[in-house]
Parts: C-alpha cells; structure tokens; sequence
C-alpha cells in the first residue's frame, strides 16, 4: 500500500491521465492542472469564507457611531439590546450534532491540506470531496451562506467602513496616546487592504480562467442513476459558480485517485485485494456451496467497509471472471453499496436434471449526480440505485473453479487472519 500511495504522487504531477484511469477525455486538461485549479478554488473560498465570518462577527459587535443612525441600536450593543442575526439562524437544524463553529474548523483543516502544503497528499482528495458532498446534502443553507462571495459594492461599503471607523476613533484619541493608536490603527488598516488586493488579484485571476465544460457522466448511464428532475432541483445561484466547479474538479480527482489506493496494476489490484478481502471471499464460496447444495433457498449478508468493497470488486475484475462491463464503467461506490452473488437452479424437463448458474450484480448504493443540484426532505434521504449486472450468467463450478484458484496466490498475514467465533465458542462448551 505505501508503494501504491508514493506511485500515485506521482499521477498527480504532469503528464496525461493512464487510459486504463477514470479521466474524462476531452473536457478536462490533464490532472496536475485540475488539482493546481483546485488549490486555487481552495485559497478563494477559503478566504471568502474568512470574510463571512469576519463580517457576522463584525454586525453583531458594532463600534460607536456606525450603525445607530440606521437601525436605532445604541453603541456597542449586542442582541440583547437590539435584535442581531446570529451564526444558528443561518440553519436552524445541525446534523450529527455539528455547528457553525466545527463547520469552520473542519474547514479550516482541510483548507490547511490543500493552501499550506507544498504538495497535496492524495488521500485529502476523497476528504475534500465527502466534506463537500456531506455539507451539501445536510448543510445546505450553511454551506451556501459561508462560501458566497461578496459583492464588489460590498467589499467598497467595507473599505469605506474601516476608513470611517479610523477616522472617529483618532478623533476620540488623547494626545498621549495617539501615536500608540496610530501605529495600531496602520498596522490593521494595512492588513485589511493586503487582504482584499490579494483577493481582488485571486478573483481576476479566476475570471481570467477558462471554465471547463460539463463533465461527461455517460458512464453512470448503464447504472440508471437518478439525475434528478427540474422539480426537484436547487435554485442555482450564479455567485456559487466557483463552489460549484470546485465540487466537479474534486468529483473528477476522487474518481481518478480513490480505486487505484488499492493498486494501480491489474496486479497490484489482485494482490491487495485478496490480501484484505480473501477471508470474506473465502466466505462468499463456502456459502455458495452451501446454497447449492441446499434444497431451500437461503440468503446471506455481508456488512463490510468502504475498502473491502473496492479490494472485493478487484478480486472479481481481476481474479479471471468475465465481466460484462469495464472497470472505467463502474461509478464512485457510495454508502448501501452492493456485490450480490445470485445462484440460479434451472430445470432440464427432458433429461430431468438441474443447472446452476452464478451471476454477479453490482449497485452504487445511494448516489445523487450533484448533491449541490438535488433539492432534499428533512430527512435528508437519497434512494438506492438499483443493481446492474457486472456479469452474465456463468456455470456455478466454473465461478467457483476460477475463485478457489486465487486462494493460494498469496499469504495472509496471521494478523489479517478472521478469528471464527463461533468455533472457538463451540470448543469451550
């Protein structure tokens, strides 16, 4: 795994995306440019979302002489006096017992990983793209408020507001101390203009910058996956354009990276396979048999992770299976994902004797093409896609044949050995 991890650094740098990757391949520019474009996106939002803060902090605190002429407030008034937006009105239900503040904080992590580092690390690319899939699927109203841009009047009302608030303190300034209160006074103002000519610069930066082209999702078409109805879409805002191609940039880099994190070569990706996933595909044939040769029918289940699904899925694609579809083909597997194994009994009438056949279907579990698109309940609840087949209909020997025959192909670890429970617990009673 530490080798797969260092080859795909190197992925990331310049140069085209392997064919055999997840790459759209004539909307999107090589993948050093998409990630260089995502750091930028980070450093904008990052500081717009600085601002946001910065300013809810501000109307909620508001020095003498500034705001009383407008709405009545007294100086120095906060929300006892006068009624104050605040941080919770934003969004009046949290899930998963969040709030604004671990909201900034989680953020400010992750903008950590992508503005202060010399070189992105790989795994942060699928943190990126959970937090902004989580947040817009349960934090809409949040996320929307944090990452809008100001308006360009805004940001001269702001300038205006810092020179006026300079100018009335030095009024109020004794003597003694006004050189103390300068020097301050300079160094805050000085601060605040490098801030927004940095900002400005970024924003021009951006508007000089190409926009890439809708991404290409033909390969969710042979899944069905639900795209969603103009019923059922968002009101796009245009001022969230920039999040927006920020969550494509970051969809495109999770689908590149996330499956080769379990191996870039086909036999990378059957060896790391086999050497987390073999005790349960060991499992799955013992069952199979089990059904076969079982005159009931009986089902069973498998709750795993997220990385036993992909090391299992290269087991299959990999392991000597013929499937129906390429890998490339196959979407992100999101939470509910699903490997079935069905084994089917057919009846030669004539000779009187049974066939069985093994097919293998594959779901993605619950997925929304743009969670920033889709418009959801107060459940928060996105459907299951339905299963596909990843395979066709096979001779259940040959599906079992062809699977034993990894088996032995590599060496658990005693460390990664399953400890059976039930016969221990059947050896002490």
């Amino acid at each position: 795994m530490d080798k797969v991890k260092k080859k795909l650094k190197l992925l990331l740098r310049e140069g085209s995306a392997p064919s055999q990757f997840t790459w759209p391949k004539d909307n999107i520019p090589e993948p050093s440019i998409v990630l260089a474009t995502v750091v930028e996106l980070m450093k904008f939002h990052r500081d717009v979302m600085r601002h946001n803060f910065r300013k809810f902090d501000e109307s909620s605190f508001q020095p003498s002489g500034t705001d009383n002429m407008n709405d009545g407030c007294p100086s120095f008034q906060t929300n006892t006096g006068c009624e104050k937006p605040s941080l919770s009105s934003i969004q009046g239900r949290w899930c998963t017992g969040e709030d604004p503040m671990l909201f900034k904080e989680r953020w400010e992590k992750l903008f950590a990983e992508f503005c202060d580092t010399e070189k992105v690390d790989p795994s942060k690319l699928s943190e990126l793209y959970d937090s902004m899939k989580f947040d817009a699927l349960h934090n809409r109203q949040f996320l929307e408020w944090v990452f809008m841009p100001p308006d360009s009047d805004e940001s001269e009302d702001e300038k205006h507001h810092y020179s006026l608030k300079s100018t009335r303190r030095d009024d109020s300034v004794s003597p003694s101390n006004e050189s103390d209160h300068d020097k301050h006074e300079e160094q805050t103002e000085g601060s605040l203009f490098a801030h927004r000519f940095g900002w400005k610069k970024r924003m021009h930066a951006f508007e000089l910058m190409p926009h890439f082209r809708a991404l290409d999702d033909s390969y969710d078409h042979y899944f069905k996956l639900y795209p969603g109805s103009s019923s059922t879409k968002a009101k796009i805002d245009g001022r969230l354009s920039k999040l927006r191609e920020l969550y494509k940039l970051a969809k495109v880099l999770f689908d590149y990276v996330t499956p080769q994190e379990y191996g870039i070569t086909d036999t990378e990706k059957l060896e790391i396979g086999l050497l987390t996933s073999l005790p349960l595909l060991q499992g799955i044939v013992r069952d199979l048999e089990e059904v076969q040769a079982s005159p009931d029918a009986k089902s069973f289940f498998y709750f795993t992770k997220e990385s036993h699904i992909y090391t299992l899925l290269n087991c299959i694609l990999e392991g000597g299976i013929q499937t129906k579809i390429a890998r490339t083909a196959i979407p992100e597997l999101d939470y509910l994902s699903q490997i079935c194994f069905e084994l089917y009994e057919a009846k030669d009438c004539e000779s009187s004797t049974n066939s069985y056949s093994i097919r293998i279907s594959i779901s993605p579990g619950c997925h929304a093409f743009d969670p920033l698109d889709v418009q959801l309940d107060s459940r928060h609840a996105i459907g299951c896609a339905p299963r596909r087949s990843l395979t066709a209909h096979h001779d259940w020997k040959e599906v079992i044949e062809t699977l034993k025959a990894r088996f032995d192909t590599v060496k658990l670890p005693k460390t990664f050995i399953a400890v059976n429970l039930s016969d221990k617990h059947g050896s002490h009673s």
